[in-house]
């Protein structure tokens, strides 16, 4: 037992809360570097018990990320129903340690709190009474993150959800639960230049069988690097030594590095490029078929290659034989399309295979490009002759008129430089109503949008957010899971599921992946009523790493209790 000596006034932490079914909650914790060490510091300790002065449990914060200039945070879970007093010291690499903190008071609470919020959508004046959505949506919270938030990704069809952090950092987030070791650290490899640092991620179609995984992000010697990295032995953290770089493109003026990756139908991958930086595109990249940058590629990354494709000298990857410029003079064979300044979401839907792409304007409009599964790339999207559809100098009016420039399928006027919409994903969740919707974020204005492309109308998603217990918080991004199920980043650091509010145990989905669907046939529901199926009981996996699976795990005493879960040790 460890008793309290006093306080560091240099040391002192916030608590940030939130819960979910099972036996435990998350608690995001928050802390301030300090300033006045006389030793080099290379970790911290939170110290927790239920008597004040009297601490029973330790929390080793070694691998703590940067929150914020100054301020660490990490994640850590304690049972619910209890209240607990803890203080946090310092310690070098010798395990010297600092006085303890302040003392502060933990209470977890009592039952679990998904957060059921009501999501109203009211009526635009361009909608009629037929739009093929309901005007309430739930938001079901899933789990805590850093707040460090860029991207989320899945699998197909894998329940478990991998969230990218701009720092370079991949998370695990599995039955509300976030693994304690990173998937992947990029470590110095990544470097947050202008709207840098980790930005995209894209499984293999194949991913099952290969285990790879592709990232965009940007280093620091400014160069846009495109990585391929493996998943052996251990599927919750790819193999450390398998990274292998595809693509490597100088950002000019350490700006717009685009980064948005998606894999078509035909397991090509689309890699979206920005124009390098600097104000209105100085260089003229965007619009220089010689150069990769401002570009939408399309890339054969299969292994081995496939037998319809050509070649190129760097031999970490292939152009598609289809590719819409190959056998150009002036435009390079990798290039599907022309025009983009800074790219960094594009999705295509997993139905139709339709492209969207989500470009960041300069200072008068933000766009969402479309194309049809159908048309087989060559589309110049404008940059930097157009922002949206208003051509950007009276000079170039007449090369405006004159070029074939695509118009985006949706455009809006930029609230501030260099932020705005953050990308977006087609529904293919669970709910019937909502199927071929596109919904995207605007950063700035925290806002969540769907826009309907047969009926050319947008919606606002948002506006009940105060008035449902989320006051405050605003939408900062999206992800899409392994189901085609929406899932958003809130403010507050918390991740969302967009559903209608059915109970998972009888919506006809198998939401834990587990291969059951439903009561009763899924163990993890109670009843038809039961709100999650999530569990880590029946799922066939070792999630804490003890050596038991399921009901040999003598944490999982019911095969529904999403229980199996190590509170205070390392576990997986």
């Amino acid at each position: 037992m460890k008793t309290a000596r006093g306080r560091a006034s240099s040391v002192f932490f916030l608590l940030l809360l939130f819960a979910w079914p099972g036996h435990s909650a998350t608690q995001a914790l928050r802390w301030q570097v300090p300033e006045d060490s006389e030793i080099p510091i290379v970790g911290y300790r939170l110290y927790l018990g239920s008597v004040s002065g009297e601490y029973t449990t330790v929390f080793d914060l070694r691998d703590a990320v940067p929150v914020q200039p100054g301020v660490l945070g990490a994640l850590i879970e304690i049972p619910q129903g209890q209240a607990y007093y803890g203080a946090m010291a310092s310690y070098d690499e010798a395990g010297n340690e600092s006085e303890l903190s302040a003392e502060i008071r933990i209470q977890s609470p009592l039952s679990p709190q998904r957060g059921s919020v009501s999501l109203g959508m009211p009526a635009a004046q361009e909608l009629d009474e037929r739009r093929p959505f309901e005007t309430e949506a739930l938001l079901s919270a899933v789990g805590a993150t850093y707040g460090l938030d860029q991207a989320m990704a899945s699998p197909s069809k894998d329940p478990r959800l991998f969230i990218a952090e701009r720092t370079g950092t991949i998370r695990v987030l599995e039955g509300g639960l976030q693994k304690t070791k990173s998937f992947l650290e990029l470590g110095d490899q990544s470097h947050r230049v202008d709207g840098g640092g980790l930005i995209s991620m894209a499984f293999d179609p194949d991913y099952g069988k290969n285990g790879h995984l592709f990232v965009s992000h940007t280093d620091a010697d400014g160069y846009f690097r495109l990585t391929r990295w493996t998943v052996r032995l251990d599927p919750y953290q790819v193999d450390a030594a398998s990274s292998h770089t595809i693509l490597e493109i100088l950002l000019p003026y350490r700006g717009n590095p685009g980064g948005g990756l998606a894999f078509g139908p035909d397991g090509h991958l689309y890699v979206a490029i920005g124009d390098g930086g600097g104000e209105g595109d100085p260089s003229e990249l965007a619009q220089d078929g010689r150069v990769l940058q401002g570009k939408l590629l399309r890339i054969d990354v299969a292994q081995p290659p496939s037998s319809d494709s050509i070649e190129v000298s760097s031999a970490s990857y292939r152009i598609p034989g289809d590719n819409p410029f190959v056998g150009h003079e002036t435009i390079r064979g990798e290039i599907w399309a022309l025009g983009l300044r800074n790219a960094q979401k594009i999705s295509i839907d997993g139905v139709t295979g339709d492209l969207w792409v989500a470009d960041r304007g300069e200072r008068l409009h933000h766009e969402i490009n479309w194309s049809s599964e159908g048309e087989k790339g060559g589309q110049n999207f404008g940059w930097d002759l157009a922002e949206g559809t208003e051509c950007r100098s009276p000079t170039s009016e007449g090369i405006c008129a004159e070029s074939p420039l695509v118009e985006p399928a949706l455009e809006y006027s930029a609230s501030q430089p260099d932020c705005g919409v953050s990308g977006g994903y087609v529904y293919r969740g669970s709910v019937t109503r909502w199927q071929g919707l596109y919904l995207f974020v605007d950063e700035c204005r925290g806002i969540l949008w769907s826009y309907d492309g047969a009926r050319q109308s947008l919606e606002n998603w948002n506006s009940v957010f105060p008035r449902s217990g989320l006051t405050g918080v605003r939408a900062k991004g999206l992800g899409q899971g392994g189901s085609g199920e929406i899932f958003i980043f809130g403010s507050d650091a918390g991740l969302y599921k967009l559903g209608s509010g059915q109970p998972e145990c009888s919506d006809g989905v198998d939401n834990d992946g587990d291969g059951q669907i439903d009561y009763p046939d899924d163990l993890a529901c109670e009843k038809p009523s039961s709100r999650f199926e999530v569990t880590l009981c029946d799922d066939g996996l070792d999630n804490d790493g003890d050596g038991f699976v399921d009901r040999d795990d003598s944490k999982c005493t019911e095969p529904y209790r999403n229980a199996e879960v190590q509170w205070f040790a390392s576990g997986d």
